[in-house]
């Protein structure tokens, strides 16, 4: 069976017995004159966003019910889970969760993965140090050589300080000595836009948006410590081939509904 319409299924089945698991346990689930809302807590456009539209519309061919992908951006996915957590629990609304959720309680911007049940695993998506082409790095040595030679000049960039990218980049810069301006944006879409634009010199993407902008893209290295297993990016070097054996940062992001 497709991958995607499986998660559909087991997240579908596991929504309708949560949301009957009540006295009102005779009421069909779902309402046809109700939404299932999936709120991604960032803005479309970026990794995340992507991943979860893709799999609503795998969802949308194994049910008669309407779903659709509401945005909610802002803190670090945390205002995204608040307005899950303020919504009945009544199978209608799912977060489209992950680290992100994970991070952005520990920063208390959420209670988050406190109050959360976890009801269907998506993925893990690796994280990816890139560059613009049009910017001389070939390496990442090369990019914190430059950077240590010119502290706070040199940009990098994430998806927001309340995430994982966030975390990671704020990892990566004590690792270098606090030599980036590590710069936080209103979610990947918006960093993307930066780093295309050139106004932004590196930042930390997740696989699924370097292969979206492969063309004007150029990976330095993986963030986990293995290859990415798509084909397109398995020769980009992880840390310890880069040369920087003892970083420890957070490698990437698990996804979730």
């Amino acid at each position: 069976m497709n991958r995607c319409l499986w998660f559909a299924g087991v997240l579908l089945f596991t929504v309708a017995v949560c949301g009957l698991a009540t006295p009102q346990a005779e009421v069909a689930w779902p309402d046809p004159e109700k939404t299932i809302t999936v709120v991604v807590p960032y803005a479309a456009g970026g990794g995340t966003d992507l991943i979860f539209r893709q799999i609503v519309e795998e969802m949308k061919k194994g049910s008669p019910a309407t779903i659709i992908v509401s945005n909610i951006a802002g803190a670090g996915s945390g205002t995204g889970t608040n307005e899950v957590l303020n919504l009945p629990a009544d199978g209608y609304t799912v977060l489209a969760s992950g680290t992100h959720t994970v991070a952005a309680t520990l920063q208390g911007l959420t209670t988050g993965y406190r109050e959360l049940d976890g009801i269907a695993g998506l993925n893990f998506d690796p994280f990816i140090i890139a560059v613009n082409k049009d910017k001389p790095w070939q390496t990442l040595k090369e990019l914190v050589d430059d950077a240590q030679k010119n502290p706070g000049k040199r940009s990098l960039g994430n998806a927001g300080m309340g995430g994982a990218t966030g975390v990671a980049s704020i990892g990566l810069n004590l690792a270098f000595g606090k030599s980036f301006n590590v710069t936080p944006f209103s979610g990947g879409s918006d960093l993307l836009a930066s780093v295309l634009g050139g106004h932004c010199d590196a930042g930390i993407f997740s696989q699924s948006e370097i292969l979206s902008n492969k063309e004007k893209l150029r990976p330095l290295v993986v963030l986990y410590h293995e290859h990415s297993t798509l084909a397109d990016l398995a020769a980009v070097p992880t840390l310890n081939e880069a040369g920087f054996e003892k970083v420890k940062i957070p490698g990437g992001s698990v996804r979730s509904f």
